[in-house]
């Protein structure tokens, strides 16, 4: 799942971010189904084409860096045992965030 933030409004349909002409939308990374934490550093996101800013995205900081190892072992089992046709299902549709 995608999340996008403006402000203080929170925007999610299932694998996409919204976008409108009010300025770049802000992405954030998901732990374990959860958005991480607050959102004090961002980096911009180009558009190769034009070189215009599209999104930003929220910059990990370290707390979000362990935390997100640590679901990533956790969830490792599960994912390994997991078929090779539903693993690139999966990875193809995250792909269209």
């Amino acid at each position: 799942m995608c999340l996008a933030v403006r402000g203080d409004a929170v925007q999610t349909d299932g694998m996409s971010t919204p976008t409108d002409a009010a300025g770049p939308m802000i992405v954030r990374s998901w732990i374990d189904g959860v958005p991480t934490g607050s959102v004090t550093r961002l980096g911009d996101v180009y558009d190769p084409a034009t070189g215009e800013v599209t999104k930003q995205v929220a910059l990990a900081d370290g707390d979000d860096v362990r935390a997100a190892v640590a679901s990533a072992l956790r969830a490792f089992p599960g994912w390994r045992d997991t078929s090779l046709s539903r693993r690139t299902s999966i990875l193809f549709a995250s792909a269209s965030c």
